[in-house]
């Protein structure tokens, strides 16, 4: 009975954690503007290819002004000029003035990765509120060398001009980002660990005192799966390049690359449970 017990409490707990992994929804790109002189905004300018230019449409009062009108070495605003891209400018927060930068539907991952890919690089307009332009920025890339990613949320300073990338959308690789492959595996460690706390069960419910050649052999086998998600999320979070920085989320303070790993360490505890009743089994016998 109490072996029952202490599996039902492990399966509990597996099934809590699998819970745990939700996905998180992505958002367009978020900018926030430090130190932006009073009266003014910014507006995103890129240097599109001729196919991705379009007729410029009118925005409020702004036709007609230096800004709508701006056409420096193929730089040109993205919201009056660029096929597919727009700005939102959602109220002020407590952190400063927020542009959001959208591309063709502008909520999913794919899209980010298209616009980076296919500007490359960014400038920002410094525009006082008759649509003169004030400054303008240096150009920012939107492909960074230090990361395997595509800016999520940046932070530019007007006065400074200087841009941060604060957080990252992961970039592919064969179709899927590396904490996509990194899943890919977790998964079928999941269904491997699943077969061996089965395995452990059998051996438990048999009141054996060792386990068999085969189920040694079966043990190391299903775990290769589980070692080699451990080892990967190890990569991923000690390896810089590809170290992305994730967003806050309702779970705060406990890692995905963690979560994903606890249905093992549920397995490693059930394994020692049974190595303790086969030496307790064999004591009996003896």
């Amino acid at each position: 009975m109490r072996i029952k017990k202490y599996f039902s409490a492990a399966f509990v707990l597996l099934i809590c954690i699998f819970s745990l992994t939700a996905c998180v929804p992505y958002n367009p790109m978020v900018i926030t503007i430090e130190e932006l002189p009073t009266d003014t905004d910014v507006y995103i300018l890129l240097r599109p290819d001729a196919e991705y230019l379009k007729e410029r449409s009118d925005d409020g009062s702004m036709k007609g002004t230096e800004i709508w009108e701006y056409n420096a070495d193929g730089w040109v605003p993205a919201s009056f000029a660029v096929r597919d891209v727009r700005e939102n400018r959602p109220d002020t927060d407590a952190q400063g003035y927020k542009l959001e930068v959208c591309y063709k539907r502008g909520y999913g991952f794919d899209e980010v990765a298209d616009f980076c890919e296919t500007f490359r690089e960014m400038r920002f307009a410094v525009v006082d509120k008759k649509g003169n332009v004030k400054n303008v920025s240096q150009s920012y890339s939107l492909i960074p060398e230090d990361k395997f990613g595509y800016p999520d949320e940046m932070i530019y300073n007007a006065k400074n001009d200087s841009a941060e990338i604060k957080y990252y959308y992961e970039r592919e690789y064969k179709g899927l980002t590396p904490s996509g492959w990194w899943f890919s595996v977790a998964q079928l460690s999941w269904i491997t660990d699943l077969a061996i706390l089965i395995l452990l069960a059998l051996s438990l419910a048999r009141q054996r005192s060792r386990f068999t050649k085969g189920e040694r052999t079966a043990l190391i086998l299903l775990s290769i799966p589980a070692v080699a998600n451990i080892v990967f999320a190890i990569i991923l979070l000690n390896v810089p390049y590809l170290n992305v920085a994730e967003k806050p989320s309702v779970l705060s303070g406990v890692n995905e690359k963690v979560r994903c790993n606890l249905p093992f360490a549920v397995v490693f505890l059930v394994f020692i449970i049974t190595v303790c009743v086969h030496r307790h089994n064999r004591k009996k016998t003896d």
